[in-house]
């Protein structure tokens, strides 16, 4: 039998701030009342991270954030990672910030530049009971110049959970005409599936809103004084 799907999204975006709502969803007089409210009421992950906010390393240095991904207790779902670093010469181009994804194995999951991982999901597997741990770092070239004085970037980090659930009692399956109908109901996938949570806003940011956080130059070695004979 098909079964409909629903996604439910944690966002960690630049400002630090706290945030349950719905995002999405399509016209409740086409969704059954019963799959909407479940959405609402038990969401399917939420996630959080340990840093607020990340000055941009050395040339040649990295720093380290954690994410945190918990799904619903008793429950599992798909899990994906969307990355949004705008634009900009830290997130394309010859000198851009490596960034890598890990998880609590030390396992890679994804590596490269902002431009690179937005271009698809990173698929994180299936998020159980346990909280899947993941670390991620963003490195600087060790080329980079001064033309990067005074660069930043706002790093975008979304989970995503989609996981398979029944139609409603007494609801028609996808395709099937509901009674009284004179035409199959062919939208009812597509409509149902199309609410989805915003559980999270959370900063995680090279340069944060307010605050600007200067690339720093490798420290020169220290001038060392000679001993006293």
């Amino acid at each position: 039998m098909t079964r409909l799907r629903r996604a439910a999204a944690a966002v960690l975006a630049p400002l630090l701030a706290l945030a349950v709502g719905l995002v999405s969803a399509a016209p409740a007089a086409a969704a059954p009342a019963a799959v909407l409210a479940t959405a609402a009421e038990a969401p399917l992950v939420e996630g959080s991270t340990t840093t607020a906010h990340l000055s941009v390393p050395y040339p040649g240095h990295a720093v380290a954030f954690d994410l945190t991904a918990r799904g619903r207790a008793g429950s599992t779902s798909d899990l994906v990672l969307l990355v949004d670093g705008g634009t900009g010469p830290l997130a394309a181009g010859p000198h851009a910030l490596e960034l890598t994804v890990a998880d609590g194995s030390g396992r890679l999951l994804a590596q490269g530049t902002a431009a690179e991982l937005a271009a698809a999901p990173v698929e994180l597997g299936v998020l159980s009971d346990d909280p899947l741990l993941l670390t991620g770092t963003a490195t600087l070239p060790a080329a980079a110049g001064d033309d990067l004085q005074g660069q930043g970037l706002t790093l975008r980090l979304t989970l995503v959970a989609s996981q398979d659930v029944p139609p409603a009692p007494g609801s028609p399956a996808p395709g099937a005409s509901a009674p009284g109908a004179a035409t199959p109901d062919r939208g009812a996938l597509a409509i149902t599936g199309a609410s989805a949570l915003l559980l999270a806003l959370v900063a995680l940011g090279l340069v944060g809103a307010g605050v600007l956080l200067t690339r720093r130059r490798a420290a020169s070695a220290a001038p060392t004084t000679p001993p006293t004979e």
